[in-house]
């Protein structure tokens, strides 16, 4: 099988765990170390978080890193799992349709086979596209991966439910309003994060003609809960990075206050790290 007919091969089973009884679920990652534990706990593919990578490189989340950076990792992690790899490629790191072909084309060529792309700004605290330039830039995505040869897994992501002053009618018939308008223009699915409510995911699996994919997180429903929503893609973001640092800065404060060691109680031994990653 050629490289480019494998890669295809990813990109269709991606496709179809999201038309499977139950939905995808997700466990982000942000470094080869981290897709692997994921990869070996039996999760069918790997998504990348991008406040995770950034976070790693130093950056701040909110579209800081470059694409090179970004597509580096991407890269990484796609060549060190056999699963299909989407990745959380924020904005696309450029207002137009040529910045949006350049970063599906380096998908591509990193060997993913799935995207994440928002019709936000997130240095302009996630301020919202104007909704023809939202379908353009999915339709750019499109046509870029059918240049490239791949037809890539687009998650069409809609931040409208990031706060705002709209009430929730509105936000919701603009959600729904605009994750059709992206199946129609190529995406697989659509991504509606900063939600809870059963009633309001429940809706918007309802009038949104593909599959939903919903951020996880405290207050919301369980995976089981949403499978009965009718949610196809479930993610859980950044919380995985946040959790790994949260452990660093507990296992700090106890060996500068205690020093003791019982932070170490349970971590994964060192040739164990070693072994996930020989080969």
């Amino acid at each position: 099988m050629s490289p480019s007919t494998a890669q295809q091969a990813k990109a269709d089973a991606l496709r179809r765990l999201h038309n499977a009884d139950q939905p995808l679920v997700l466990a982000n990652v942000w470094d080869v170390p981290t897709a692997r534990i994921v990869e070996t706990a039996g999760f069918p593919a790997i998504a990348t978080s991008s406040a995770g990578v950034a976070w790693t490189l130093g950056y701040p989340d909110g579209q800081r890193i470059s694409r090179n950076e970004m597509l580096e990792i991407a890269g990484g992690i796609a060549n060190a799992v056999a699963l299909p790899v989407t990745v959380d490629l924020e904005n696309g790191y450029g207002f137009d349709a040529d910045a949006i072909t350049m970063t599906v084309a380096g998908l591509i060529a990193a060997g993913a086979v799935g995207l994440n792309l928002e019709d936000s700004d997130g240095r302009k605290a996630h301020a919202v596209y104007e909704f023809s330039h939202a379908v353009e830039q999915i339709r750019a995505a499109r046509a870029a991966a059918e240049a490239g040869g791949v037809d890539v897994v687009i998650n069409a992501r809609t931040d409208v439910f990031f706060p705002t002053n709209k009430g929730i009618e509105d936000r919701t018939a603009e959600a729904i309003k605009r994750g059709n308008a992206f199946l129609e223009a190529g995406a697989d699915c659509v991504f509606v994060p900063f939600i809870a409510k059963p009633d309001l995911i429940a809706t918007l699996v309802k009038e949104i003609d593909g599959p939903v994919n919903i951020l996880a997180g405290p207050g919301l429903p369980s995976i089981r809960e949403l499978a009965d929503l009718g949610v196809k893609r479930v993610s859980i973001g950044g919380a995985f990075s946040r959790l790994a640092y949260a452990a660093v800065r507990k296992a700090a404060e106890e060996l500068r206050d205690a020093g003791t060691y019982g932070f170490m109680d349970g971590d994964i031994p060192h040739m164990e790290l070693n072994a996930l990653l020989d080969g």
